[in-house]
């Protein structure tokens, strides 16, 4: 008999118990036919290791690829140092934030603002870190003041024009940064521009005596004078006639030519803070007199060429642009006898 004739009282009922069975049936028997999912791997994880990664290379030095060309394959090389939760100012975090600051126009002040907070946080935490971000806001500042300065009397003497300069400037930083600060974060600026207005002072001294005196007399008087200031530190001669201590800095500095021995006497007789300070101003002074006596090379090498007076003057202002910063042309000027 065909399936058609069943009563459909018997074949609805069925029908209906069999579609409930499908229905109800597990997920074992109906995964065979469909098509699996794929298994997606575990969020956390990855947003773990993301989160790892990020931190890891905010923590790193920064790439010296990223650097721009002008600082390709150099580090600014500046050691910051923190004694009782207290920033150890002196003047070569000046070098660090100059290294960044020499890149404008190669990156904007966004990039070279995080670098110099980026290399600050790398030695630095705390209060000091604190201190040290403080000191490069006050930098900016200072940069942007120190643009606006009036120049000095147009009718006043070299000597004059130099003093106003030196002045108007250790005026400014006390002004920005305290005295305190100032006077360590500028203290090798200040002893050369100190020495520079000396040996200024010592010419026109000896260009009065020339018109008294035999030249060969004033010429010896010269180079006597020249030798004292050499021998002696600006920073300390100042000081001499105040304290004995003052005396044992010198001392030290003229006897002892060891760096170690130098730094273990000068924190016996001051603290170890003024002898992080006055050695930081030793390496400066050391690099400022190659870099000083090699411009002086140059320009002697120059004026053997036997050029026209402007050329000749073309060529040494090629030399000091590419040795030296601006705002130190007239010291180098005055140091080399070039005013």
């Amino acid at each position: 008999m065909p399936v058609f004739n069943i009563p459909l009282t018997i074949l609805v009922p069925v029908l209906l118990f069999a579609l409930a069975c499908f229905l109800l049936a597990p997920d074992s028997l109906t995964e065979s036919s469909t098509t699996p999912a794929a298994t997606p791997a575990p969020a956390t994880h990855e947003a773990d290791d993301t989160k790892k990664t990020a931190k890891d290379n905010a923590e790193q030095p920064p790439d010296k690829a990223a650097l721009p060309a002008s600082l390709s394959g150099t580090e600014h090389g500046v050691t910051l140092s923190a004694q009782q939760q207290q920033l150890v100012v002196h003047s070569s975090l000046r070098d660090l934030f100059d290294y960044y600051l020499s890149t404008l126009g190669e990156r904007d002040n966004l990039w070279i603002d995080t670098q110099v907070r980026a290399a600050l946080a790398r030695q630095l935490s705390g209060q000091p870190l604190a201190q040290a971000e403080h000191i490069w806001q006050q930098y900016l500042s200072y940069r942007e003041q120190l643009a606006l300065l009036p120049a000095a009397a147009e009718d006043a003497s070299t000597y004059q024009r130099l003093q106003y300069h030196f002045d108007s400037r250790i005026a400014l930083q006390d002004q920005v940064f305290g005295h305190a600060v100032a006077a360590a974060l500028f203290a090798f600026d200040r002893e050369q521009d100190a020495l520079a207005l000396q040996q200024l002072q010592h010419k026109d001294l000896n260009e009065q005596q020339n018109e008294q005196q035999d030249a060969s007399t004033a010429n010896g008087t010269e180079q006597t004078l020249l030798n004292a200031s050499y021998q002696q530190s600006w920073a300390t001669r100042q000081y001499q006639q105040e304290n004995t201590k003052t005396q044992q800095l010198l001392a030290i500095e003229q006897n002892t030519d060891d760096p170690s021995q130098r730094f273990a006497q000068r924190a016996a007789i001051a603290g170890e803070q003024q002898a992080v300070q006055l050695a930081a101003l030793d390496q400066q002074r050391n690099q400022w007199q190659q870099q000083l006596t090699a411009f002086q090379q140059q320009v002697q090498v120059i004026k053997q060429q036997q050029l026209s007076a402007d050329e000749e003057q073309k060529q040494i202002d090629l030399q000091l642009q590419q040795a030296f910063s601006p705002e130190q042309h007239l010291r180098v000027k005055a140091l080399s006898g070039l005013l």
